[in-house]
């Protein structure tokens, strides 16, 4: 890698691990911050009323859901992949991910020459 890709890859982790702390107070402050709100889980099926001889829906609530927590969790685990990227012991990782690129750049650059050759030969005068 050259200076300046890893510089590149140093901000990058920088702008991780602040993303990762950021995305930490934000679950805190969730959790902190939230009421005990819940919303149900509700279950529709069909029930046969012997009465009427007929098919009716019926809903029952399965359980309350409280919201807060699940949101607080998903930016826990957002905070955890942004820190995990910008870890020290991604650097391999980071170097097999560039060559990958490369290799795909050299993928996309011939697939668009054969776009670029096909055009040129549809838009070729015909002779007949």
């Amino acid at each position: 890698m050259n200076d300046r890709q890893v510089r590149g890859w140093s901000r990058l982790r920088l702008f991780n691990v602040l993303m990762a702390l950021l995305h930490t107070g934000q679950g805190v402050a969730i959790l902190l911050l939230s009421n005990e709100a819940t919303v149900p889980v509700r279950t529709s099926f069909l029930r046969f009323d012997e009465e009427r001889q007929a098919l009716e829906t019926a809903t029952r609530d399965v359980a309350d859901l409280q919201l807060s927590p699940l949101v607080a969790l998903f930016l826990f685990i957002s905070a955890f992949r942004a820190r995990a990227r910008g870890a020290a012991w991604r650097e391999p990782l980071v170097r097999q991910q560039s060559s990958t690129l490369d290799q795909l750049r050299a993928l996309v650059g011939v697939r668009a020459e054969r776009v670029t050759d096909d055009r040129s030969h549809r838009d070729a005068p015909r002779h007949v």
